[in-house]
Order: C-alpha cells, then sequence, then structure tokens
C-alpha cells in the first residue's frame, strides 16, 4: 500500500537552457574536429601534392624556357605519393628522350648541312668538267652545242666532244643505271677511262670495250652504264660509231624533206652488264655537209606526265622537226622545253643529257 506520493516540481525553461547548452558544446565540439582534420588534410595535401605539383608545373617550365635538364631527378623532390612520383618520373624521362633528341637533331642538321655543302662541289665539279661548245669554238668543220639537267644534285649521265687530233672529234653521251653520288662517282671514273683510252687511238667498240673491262674489275655494286660513242673525221664526214646499250640517235640529212629520223643501227649490252659475254658492235655512218646529229639519254624520251604516259620518239622527233634550221643550242632548248610543256607538275625523275652537232664541212 502506497505510504505518500512525491511531487517534483522542475522549470522547463531550465532544461531548454541546458539542452542548449548541450547542443551548442557538441556542436563546437565537431566543428572544432572537422576544422582540425580539415587543417591536417589542408597541411598534408599542401606538403605532399600541391609542393610536388608545383615542383613539376615550376620544372616543366624551366625546361620549356632552357632546355636544359635540371641537376638532380625530380622523382626525387616531389615525396612518396605513388601517382606524382610517376608523374615526375615520366617527366624526367620525357626530359632525357627529348634532349637525347635534340642532339641527334643537330648533329643531323649539322651533316646535313655538310652534306648539302657537298653536293653543292660534287654539282659545280660536275659541271666544270663537262665541255662546252666553246671550248671547240676554233673549229670551222662542226658546230656542237650540249645540255645535262640531272635530277638530282648530281648526276649520272654525263656528255664529253674532244680532238684526239687535227681531223678526228671523239663525240659520246653517256647514261650510268643509277642516280644521285654513287652514279655522279661511276660517271666521272667512265667518262675518265672512255677519253683516255680513246686518246690513245683505235676504233669505237675497242675504247668501250677496254672501258668495261677496266670498270668490271672492281664494280661490286653491278653498276652498268650506257654509251653512244662515235669518232667523226672531219675531212670526209665518216663516223665510227659503237652503242653500247644506248637510245639510238636522230640524224638529219640537209637533202631529206622528211627531216630529222632516228636511224635504228646495231648495237650492243651497255657496258658491265654482261662483261665479255656479248662482244661490242661498232658500225660506219657518213654525214654530209649540213647534216645534223642528235644525240640523248632516256631521261628524254622516257619522261612522264600525270597519267603517266611516256614523252616518246614521236614527241621528240616532233620537236626537232618543228624548225631545223635553228641553231644547236635553240634546238636543245626547244626540245627540253616540249619536255616540260608534256611533264607539266610532274618532277623530273631522271637525268636529261641532250647534245646536237651539226656538220659544216671543210672549207
Amino acid at each position: 500500500m502506497p505510504t505518500g506520493i512525491l511531487i517534483i516540481r522542475r522549470s522547463i525553461e531550465n532544461m531548454v537552457r541546458a539542452w542548449n547548452r548541450y547542443v551548442i558544446g557538441i556542436t563546437i565540439m565537431g566543428l572544432s574536429m572537422v576544422l582540425m582534420v580539415t587543417i591536417i588534410i589542408g597541411l598534408y595535401l599542401q606538403r605532399h601534392v600541391v609542393r610536388p605539383i608545383d615542383s613539376i608545373i615550376r620544372d616543366a617550365d624551366r625546361f620549356a624556357r632552357e632546355n636544359v635538364r635540371a641537376e638532380g631527378e625530380l622523382a626525387d623532390k616531389v615525396g612518396r605519393v605513388t601517382e606524382i612520383r610517376v608523374l615526375a618520373e615520366s617527366i624526367d624521362k620525357m626530359e632525357e628522350d627529348t634532349i637525347k633528341n635534340m642532339d641527334t637533331m643537330n648533329r643531323m642538321s649539322r651533316e646535313s648541312e655538310r652534306m648539302d655543302t657537298e653536293l653543292t662541289l660534287a654539282a659545280q665539279l660536275q659541271r666544270n668538267v663537262l665541255p662546252t661548245g666553246e671550248q671547240l669554238s676554233g673549229r670551222k668543220e662542226f658546230d656542237v652545242s650540249a645540255l645535262m639537267n640531272p635530277a638530282r644534285e648530281v648526276g649520272g649521265d654525263f656528255y664529253d666532244f674532244f680532238m684526239i687530233d687535227d681531223t678526228h672529234l671523239v663525240l659520246l653521251v653517256a647514261d650510268v643505271s643509277d642516280k644521285g653520288m654513287g652514279a655522279a662517282f661511276f660517271m666521272a671514273i667512265s667518262k675518265t677511262l672512255l677519253k683516255a683510252r680513246a686518246g690513245m687511238g683505235g676504233s669505237a667498240s675497242e675504247i668501250v670495250t677496254y672501258t668495261e673491262e677496266k670498270l668490271s674489275e672492281e664494280n661490286e655494286n653491278g653498276m652498268f652504264i650506257t654509251v653512244w660513242l662515235g669518232i667523226m673525221d672531219l675531212t670526209t664526214g665518216e663516223v665510227n660509231a659503237c652503242n653500247a646499250g644506248h637510245n639510238f640517235p636522230a640524224v638529219l640529212k640537209a637533202n631529206d624533206e622528211e627531216g630529222y629520223k632516228i636511224e635504228k643501227t646495231p648495237h650492243g649490252p651497255p657496258i658491265c652488264f654482261m662483261p665479255g659475254m656479248i662482244p661490242h658492235v661498232e658500225y660506219n655512218f657518213r654525214l654530209e655537209r649540213g647534216d645534223r646529229l642528235f644525240l640523248y639519254t632516256d631521261g628524254v624520251t622516257e619522261a612522264k606526265d600525270s597519267k603517266g604516259d611516256r614523252f616518246g620518239n614521236d614527241r621528240l622527233i616532233k620537236a626537232l622537226n618543228d624548225d631545223r634550221v635553228i641553231g644547236n643550242e635553240s634546238l636543245i632548248l626547244r626540245v627540253k622545253a616540249a619536255v616540260d610543256r608534256f611533264a607539266g607538275e610532274e618532277p623530273q625523275f631522271d637525268d636529261i643529257t641532250m647534245v646536237s652537232l651539226t656538220f659544216l664541212g671543210k672549207d
């Protein structure tokens, strides 16, 4: 049985105030903890993320301006965060590769400049060893002009004309099987051998055969050369010729109304193509006063247009016959202009060489 009732009276306002103080205290503590955690995280990020990234940015900017690697590795300065270290190592590798590539490019640039200088010198030397009509301007029996236009800085085509005595003129045009410096070197040796052997006398086939024997002794690259060589007696107009795989010459007879014709004469293989296996044959013909002889390499007839068509013999004969009385130099320039018009924008892929001679006879 209850013996009494206890009644406690407390003001609600005090309870609310107490609760508010509790909530405020908890909130302040929570905010303080959040602030402390934020500060700690900020300091951590500042030290391990922001500063390393800032170091990477400064180093990348410095390298972009100076193109010089820093004294130490960037990866050693960015702390232990894996992703940042990987980034720093990648930048170190990029800088190293860039420096190497720059050194390589500098060496290549210097080498290219050296090669350009040597090619320019070689081209100048090649032009200097090719004769001009002025060198024989004292002769009244003939008039001759020539043009050699290489596809590169130096070419494998060449021509020559020279006197071996008072009455005999040697005329030749040739085409080495390759282009560039190797062909130019082979051309120089071939030209020297042909001219030296011609000066010793003998027929056209003997000169060509001797040259083949000498060139074949050390021809590891298997290069060969087509040659048309003729020895003209200036007192009679008789020509002793040898065609070693070269284009057939075009001949104009002064008393023939049809104009230039391509004379398909006996010929043999190119020099060094099948050395010693097939003999080089020769033939003879005669030029009368006013007759003309036009020699050329396959860079003329095999010039291509944008459709892949060749200039060919027919277009060559037409260009030659457009005006038969113009001088030899003008004739060569007209043929070259016809080839250029035909080829249009197509680049020249082979050397172009032409020689034009008019036999004037003996007074």
